[in-house]
């Protein structure tokens, strides 16, 4: 029977330990001081005239290529004026899919002042060199990536106005859908007794990881009235569809953790362990 409790003990810490490294955030702020590192990438840049050391490298005239091989088609964007033209200003290269085929970019309109607008978007195949119109944010910025391992879906933070969510893209339909949080927390924080219309709250990025079946689960984490501590759920994410749900992560009927979360779970796995006779 100890060998078993201790089992369980294990096999608890391991379900509330995932996904990620997001148990116990003490504040909000906490984690999205964690989201701001997360987020502090970089993506190649490249210039008309340019050679980078990627092999990247962009003429005048908006032709993309990599090692001298050209890209199809070339790279347009529209001015102030609504005029199509390929003169752009530069363009940001994200670091390639685990596998090496896929990438991202985003395209600058020609500078007339201040900073250019860098609001057009491709994603690129690099193994046959094509370009394809691809957005997924109004103003995208270089962030990280989270791939699916067969690298049919991608999951891109996008951030706006003070809000942060997340994209899922189709890579074989070309499709992106963005996935918001609001109603799902509201519904965790009604379950938990929590009052007021809008319950701040914030997703923990270190925590994002895909699941063996293929969806997407992340901590969120809500402050029920500022009570101190913020309660915690996990969400799961479909990327086909963009539908979201609450985990029932084995401490409450909606998956919202709160208190001494391994013992908890460990009551759960011992109970349901006696149910089933071993």
């Amino acid at each position: 029977m100890m060998r078993i409790a201790g089992l369980l003990l294990v096999a608890a810490m391991f379900v509330l330990a995932s996904p990620g490294h997001a148990l116990g955030r003490q504040s909000l702020d906490e984690v999205e001081a964690v989201n701001t590192r997360k987020l502090g990438v970089e993506w190649v840049v490249v210039r008309p005239g340019d050679q980078e050391s990627s092999g990247f490298a962009l003429s005048k005239d908006g032709q993309l290529s990599r090692a001298g091989q050209p890209f199809t088609p070339k790279v347009e964007v529209t001015d102030e004026q609504g005029a199509t033209r390929s003169d752009v200003d530069e363009v940001r290269i994200a670091p390639p899919s685990p596998s090496g085929r896929w990438s991202f970019m985003t395209a600058c309109e020609p500078v007339t002042s201040g900073e250019p607008l860098c609001w057009f978007q491709y994603l690129l195949d690099l193994d046959k060199k094509r370009l394809f119109d691809l957005a997924w944010a109004k103003y995208p910025q270089p962030v990280p990536l989270y791939w699916h391992a067969g690298e049919r879906y991608v999951v891109i933070p996008t951030s706006g106005e003070g809000e942060l969510w997340l994209v899922a893209v189709d890579i074989e339909k070309h499709t992106a859908v963005d996935i918001h949080f609001e109603l799902l927390v509201l519904e965790a924080a009604r379950s938990a007794g929590c009052r007021g219309e809008e319950i701040p709250f914030a997703l923990d990025l270190e925590s994002l990881a895909w699941s063996s079946d293929g969806q997407v689960d992340v901590v969120v984490y809500f402050d029920c009235s500022q009570e101190g501590k913020p309660r915690r759920l996990i969400a799961r994410l479909d990327p086909a569809t963009g539908k979201l749900k609450i985990v029932a992560d084995r401490v409450g009927k909606i998956g919202v953790a709160t208190g001494d979360e391994t013992a908890c779970a460990a009551s759960f796995f011992a109970k349901n362990a006696k149910k089933g006779g071993s």
